[in-house]
């Protein structure tokens, strides 16, 4: 940042001025810094405890259908707007739609292919995906039922769900 200190009359500082306002400039950016760690440690804080109410709500679910309502329920951020859960299928291979918030008409079975598409990519390779236009990625591909939703602009954040390093 800048301090700027403006004076209407002209050769209104000297060096003796610009000692000072250095001092002074120098106080103001150690208390901007820790305002900002403050700042981002109440932000971590707040995701723990995000994390930890997510969890302890998991813990309680009892059945597959819970989970993906708790998670779809409880999981988001600011701005965020879709957010789907797909399961490998152990009969077919596929990834299977197995829920949407908010609901997609007519989603609920929708499926992709191991490999292709975003989808597809981060179940194959349990690595995370981020898109920042989906419209333009070049791996993404859609199902019918998310080109209705999915507006142009859209970015992602596509996640594996492992368990014993493997993909759900």
């Amino acid at each position: 940042g800048v301090l700027n200190v403006d004076s209407d009359e002209y050769h209104s500082f000297d060096e003796g001025d610009v000692v000072i306002l250095s001092v002074v400039a120098d106080q103001l950016a150690v208390s901007l810094e820790k305002a900002r760690l403050f700042e981002e440690t109440r932000q971590r804080a707040r995701e723990l405890e995000t994390v930890a109410e997510i969890s302890a709500s998991l813990r309680a679910a009892n059945s597959v259908e819970t989970i993906i309502e708790t998670l779809l329920s409880q999981v988001g951020f600011e701005g965020q707007t879709v957010r789907t859960v797909f399961l490998i299928d152990p009969e077919s291979g596929m990834l299977m739609a197995r829920g949407s918030s908010p609901p997609i008409p007519g989603f609920s079975g929708a499926a992709h292919r191991l490999g292709e598409g975003i989808t597809g990519q981060v179940a194959l390779t349990g690595e995370a995906y981020l898109s920042e236009k989906l419209t333009d990625d070049p791996v993404a591909s859609f199902l019918p039922e998310e080109k209705e939703i999915l507006a142009d602009g859209y970015g992602s954040a596509s996640l594996p769900a492992r368990a014993e390093e493997q993909c759900l």
